[in-house]
């Protein structure tokens, strides 16, 4: 009987030691940390991965860039709701701005008093905090058409071929179509949109192009005849506008009023659903800097519209609907992979996302992107792009899902 109750201590003592083993493994597992078998259980807070979004709220363009931040905020979700980064949930802070002194403290406030780890541009106002930015040596990733900075600064990483593409992009889209005297319109409320001669110039003898004509445009405006006839007395035969979507409808539309029809060629961060509906569309050469927000077949594709669809809905049904879409869902991929690869654990900072973003060789998410590569000197800029046409109504992938490279890349 002695060995008998010896042995039943024995059993039980192991049954317990046993659940203490158990119990640790399994709040080990919900993020909570035991010190020790009989000591006080420690809960152990797991760290907010924050990411910083700064966007302008105001001016011309501030409608086209309205469907970033949900799509932004789709992509977190989706990624939250599949466990975050290693249990970590990513926390999005955002800001808004009008102007340079705006745009300088809304960042300021992003750094300061919500701890970011990386920033996301969807600002036309950046040039005012890229100083202040990259003396916190915070990564910046955005849209291709808010961000024009990649190239400049080391700390910023491009999502598809940036807006400093943007010239030789055009020009030889243009090259290929045959017509190359080019008639730019660009917007009149900002300074930055005053940059034809610098986009275009460099590349205008490579190219075999040339400037026709060059004219502001003003948002308000009624109606652009005058620059349309002055664009065709000009002889261009070609058309480019740096303006909203809407506006360069508008201004394809009073110039066929008029009976002139130059080839319109555009960036797809440019194009909106309404141009499938107009028949003045057609014919319109197309480029995109990642790949076409109409593509929804292939895995990396249909993932982001699954998130779309689940998270923001409105998004999808949006007048403003396009290629602004897609590049911010790869920025959040990219911002996504740096998390990962950069092993930020419960105490991230900057500078593990920056080791994160130099671990990128030839990633495309899933072919969503040309191949983005970061080296010691920092992001190589991108310059392959995807294009398209709007064709009977449709937007028509030109060469599938292949890029279409310049000579020199």
């Amino acid at each position: 009987m002695k060995h008998l109750h010896r042995n039943l201590r024995t059993q039980s003592g192991l049954a317990r030691r046993a659940s203490v083993v158990l119990l640790a493994a399994g709040l080990t597992l919900a993020g909570v940390s035991a010190v020790s078998a009989g000591a006080a259980v420690k809960k152990v807070k797991l760290a907010t991965y924050n990411i910083g979004i700064v966007s302008t709220a105001a001016g011309t363009t501030a409608s086209g860039l309205s469907v970033v931040v949900p799509t932004v905020v789709a992509w977190a979700d989706s990624v939250n709701a599949t466990g975050g980064i290693d249990h970590h949930k990513i926390k999005l802070f955002q800001a808004t701005d009008t102007n340079d002194p705006t745009a300088l403290s809304a960042v300021q406030k992003l750094v300061t008093a919500d701890h970011i780890v990386a920033l996301f541009d969807n600002s036309n106002e950046d040039t005012a905090f890229e100083t202040y930015i990259d003396s916190k040596k915070i990564p910046v990733v955005g849209t291709t058409g808010a961000s024009g900075i990649v190239g400049s600064s080391k700390y910023w990483y491009p999502s598809g071929s940036p807006s400093s593409n943007l010239g030789i992009d055009t020009l030889l889209t243009i090259q290929k179509s045959g017509k190359t005297k080019v008639a730019a319109l660009y917007c009149a409320e900002y300074a930055a949109c005053n940059v034809i001669d610098a986009i275009f110039d460099p590349y205008l003898s490579e190219t075999g192009t040339s400037l026709a004509y060059v004219a502001s445009i003003s948002a308000s405006s009624p109606t652009y005849t005058a620059q349309c006839l002055a664009a065709q007395q000009a002889g261009a035969t070609s058309l480019v506008v740096f303006e909203t979507g809407q506006i360069v409808q508008k201004v394809v539309d009073n110039c066929v009023a008029q009976g002139y029809d130059p080839l319109l060629v555009a960036t797809t961060a440019l194009e909106i659903p309404a141009w499938l509906q107009d028949p003045n569309m057609n014919g319109a050469e197309l480029y995109a800097s990642d790949i076409p927000a109409f593509v929804t077949n292939t895995p990396a594709t249909k993932a982001e519209f699954a998130a779309l669809g689940k998270y923001s809905p409105s998004v999808l049904t949006s007048a403003n609907f396009g290629e602004e879409v897609p590049n911010a869902w790869v920025a959040g991929k990219e911002l996504q992979l740096a998390m990962v690869n950069g092993d930020l654990g419960n105490s991230p900072t900057s500078a593990k996302m920056i080791k994160g973003f130099a671990t990128f060789k030839n990633e495309t998410f899933g072919g969503m992107s040309p191949p983005i590569t970061v080296n010691a000197k920092g992001p190589v800029i991108p310059s392959c792009v995807f294009t398209e046409t709007i064709s009977n109504g449709a937007f028509v992938l030109n060469n599938g899902t292949k890029l279409t490279c310049p000579p020199s890349s």
